[in-house]
């Protein structure tokens, strides 16, 4: 995942997309209990109240490069809709 700093924002958006802020804080929040992809995937576009619609993939690719970066860690349930 390449980095652009963004000078005209603030905070993790000089470096993040919208989107991208959005679902780490929903994840920070859940604390040890974590959250699904599926949840933050629901809060984000929530966040957003029907003014842009980011895709699941979307989410899913950046959560999976915090894994790799080693900002975030997970453990894996399987079944339909996890």
């Amino acid at each position: 995942m390449g980095i652009v700093f963004d000078t005209r924002e603030d905070g993790l958006r000089t470096v993040m997309k919208d989107y991208q802020e959005m679902s780490l804080r929903f994840v920070w929040s859940s604390g040890e209990r974590g959250v699904s992809s599926s949840e933050a995937w629901l809060n984000v576009n929530k966040e957003f109240g029907g003014l842009s619609s980011i895709s699941r993939a979307s989410i899913i690719n950046f959560l999976n490069a915090m894994v790799d970066e080693g900002a975030l860690s997970y453990t894996e349930i399987t079944g339909k809709g996890a």
